[in-house]
Parts: structure tokens; C-alpha cells; sequence
């Protein structure tokens, strides 16, 4: 496995406002588990503010965890576990040139020098299909779709062992979406990757992901091999988001104050100890784990 997640949580502490002396904590994520293996894309999937953002942030160390830890088999993780974020507008410095951008990684980790920097950023540009005539331009004269190969290149410039990719394509044309997500599956192939997918699109997921992560109020809701998740979803929310079943969600505080499943206030299986329980993993068939006392 190149990275495993034990009961990795993380939660934010609204300070005091003007008006008030309360301070409000936020439980971002709770207890998430799963492991990463090599080679693989791990696709996770869920509303706004399910916690897949806090989730991308944790496993690149961007930020600290509260409880639980990620585990990396894997030498110099700074290096080796790099991310793609979103906005390829706002995640490349507009005062630089691609030709800056790009050759910065090589010259911090010493993976180029004055003889050789030229021929590594042409086999980078190569890679992204992108011309070497774009290095001398500034991230503004890109479309969205180009300016995404940047930061893809920028991020693989690392020689990663594991991308960390969070809604790459949300962004993006559906077209430029297709060209993007083609290229990331070349890369994986080319270069030995593995990649932490994150997305709110299930047809994304679909497409890419080997193994699916649900998440739901900053918890896992059931994960395993995306065959068996897609064909056979158990988890009440995970049919109502893949849209086995139709239902309105109501957003209530009850679900994130009392200590049984997140679920509750929405799901129609709902029992007495649902409210005063909170579920335990289980796994239901190998390569299918459910967070859930009724799993369908």
C-alpha cells in the first residue's frame, strides 16, 4: 500500500465572534479509513461539504489532523504526494511565466541543471501536449483547459509516486473534461501513478476511479472496488446519490448533534438504535465495506 488512513479526523474551532463568547467546533472529517494501493485510482465521491476538500489537505500535509494519522510507505512525501487543485485560474502565479512556473520544482529538488533544464521542460511539455513556444507566456493567455496541462505538468515535474487531485474538471467544458481525464489515465500508465480522485460528479468517478470512497457530513459511508459500489450500492445515502432512489434531503442540525448515524434525519430504514448508535464499518463482501445497521 503506498498510504493508509487510521481513523483520520479533523475539526475546526470557530472562534468567539463580536456578538458571542461561544466558540462553535466543526468536525470537518471523522474517522476515515482506507488504503491506497499502487498503481490505483481512488475515487471519492460526495455533496459540498461532505469533507473531500479537508480530506485532499490532510493526506498532503497542507494541513495537521486532529486525531488519526496517515501512513506513507513512501520516501520524501512532500515530493512524492503532490495536488491538483480545482481552479487552474487561480492556482498558477499570473506574474510568472509557464517557463518560471515549470522550472522551479526541477531547480528546488535538484532534478535538473543548467545543461539539462531545456530538455526536461520540452519532455514535460511533451507529456501534457502542450508546445514548447508556451513557456515564455503567462498563465492569462491559456484557456482553462491548457492552463490545467500546467499544473498537471508542474505537479509530475516532481516525478510523484501519488497525484492528489481535487475536482480537476469541475471547472472545465465537458469536452475539455473528457480530453483532461484521458490524459490523467495516459499519465497513470506512462508514469506509474496512483491518484486520490476527488469529485461531486459520479460520471467522473464512473469513468476513472478503480475504488470509490462515498463521504457524507465529514464521514465514510461505504467504500470499496466502484463495480460493486455502482452495481450494488447498500448504503441509503449512497442509492439516493447515484440516483437509485429520488429524495429531497433535509439539512437539520439533529444530524450532526446527537452521537448516533449521520444519516438519520434522512433515511427512510432508520431504527431507534440508528439514533442512538453510530455504525461500525463492516464489510459486507470482499471489497465492500457499509457504514450502516440496515445495509440494504
Amino acid at each position: 500500500m503506498l498510504l493508509i488512513t487510521k481513523n483520520l479526523s479533523k475539526q475546526y474551532i470557530i472562534e468567539k465572534s463580536f456578538f458571542s463568547n461561544k466558540k462553535t467546533v466543526v468536525m470537518a472529517l471523522e474517522n476515515i479509513n482506507f488504503e491506497l494501493k499502487e498503481g490505483s485510482i481512488l475515487g471519492v465521491l460526495g455533496e459540498t461539504g461532505s469533507g473531500k476538500t479537508t480530506l485532499a489537505k490532510l493526506i498532503t500535509k497542507l494541513i495537521e489532523p486532529t486525531n488519526g494519522e496517515v501512513i506513507f510507505d513512501i520516501s520524501d512525501v512532500r515530493r512524492s504526494v503532490q495536488m491538483i487543485f480545482q481552479n487552474p485560474f487561480s492556482s498558477l502565479n499570473p506574474r510568472m511565466t509557464i517557463k518560471s512556473i515549470l522550472k522551479e520544482p526541477f531547480l528546488i529538488h535538484h532534478l535538473a541543471n543548467s545543461r539539462n533544464l531545456e530538455s526536461k521542460l520540452k519532455a514535460l511539455l511533451d507529456k501534457v501536449n502542450l508546445n514548447y513556444e508556451c513557456l515564455e507566456r503567462y498563465p492569462d493567455e491559456f484557456s482553462g483547459g491548457q492552463r490545467q496541462r500546467i499544473a498537471i505538468a508542474r505537479a509530475i515535474s516532481m516525478e510523484p509516486k501519488v497525484l492528489v487531485c481535487d475536482e480537476p474538471t469541475a471547472s472545465l467544458d465537458l469536452s475539455v473534461q473528457a480530453k483532461i481525464l484521458n490524459l490523467f489515465l495516459r499519465l497513470k500508465e506512462e508514469l506509474g501513478l496512483s491518484y486520490i480522485f476527488i469529485s461531486h460528479n459520479i460520471e467522473v468517478i464512473s469513468f476513472i476511479a478503480d475504488e470509490v470512497l462515498i463521504l457524507y457530513e465529514g464521514g465514510q459511508v461505504e467504500r470499496g472496488l466502484k463495480d460493486k459500489i455502482f452495481k450494488n450500492p447498500l448504503h441509503p445515502y449512497t442509492r439516493i446519490l447515484l440516483g437509485s432512489e429520488s429524495y429531497e434531503f433535509k439539512k437539520v442540525q439533529a444530524e450532526k448533534d446527537h452521537k448516533g448515524c449521520r444519516f438519520y434525519c434522512n433515511c427512510k430504514l432508520r431504527t431507534n438504535i440508528c439514533q442512538q448508535l453510530a455504525p461500525q464499518e463492516i464489510e459486507i463482501e470482499k471489497g465492500h465495506y457499509v457504514s450502516c445497521h440496515n445495509p440494504k
